[in-house]
């Protein structure tokens, strides 16, 4: 179940205070289009996390930048640069908080998913 161990990095002791959730759409929606975008995103020092969306978006990228110019200069030459990106919505985040990690079905109330009111009982 466990794919990988992770830290959370502080972005902000890096140097990178700024954060962004930018909304992209590409133009054509096509796999070397998308391959090659994909790669060019996770080249990126900027780049914390790429998402692969249905809906009227096509990812979003969570980027840490420097200061505002430094996330300017990123859209402008990283993004909108691009034949295939036809369109940028940038979010800045204020604040965020982390969930709790995912669990099975049911481990939050004691039950292992299997149906209502089944309990999971251990015997030592």
């Amino acid at each position: 179940m466990i794919e990988r161990y992770t830290l959370r990095v502080n972005s902000a002791a890096l140097g990178r205070p700024l954060e962004a959730l930018l909304a992209v759409r590409l133009q054509p929606h096509r796999q070397p289009y998308v391959d090659a975008f994909v790669e060019h995103v996770l080249a990126q020092p900027e780049t914390r996390t790429l998402y692969h969306l249905t809906g009227p978006d096509d990812y979003i990228i969570h980027v840490a930048a420097v200061d505002a110019a430094d996330l300017q200069r990123f859209v402008l030459n990283e993004l909108t640069s691009r034949l295939e990106v036809a369109l940028v919505h940038t979010n800045l985040i204020f604040r965020q908080w982390h969930g709790k990690p995912a669990l099975p079905p049911g481990a939050e109330t004691g039950t292992s998913g299997a149906g209502p009111g089944t309990t999971r009982r251990t015997h030592r």
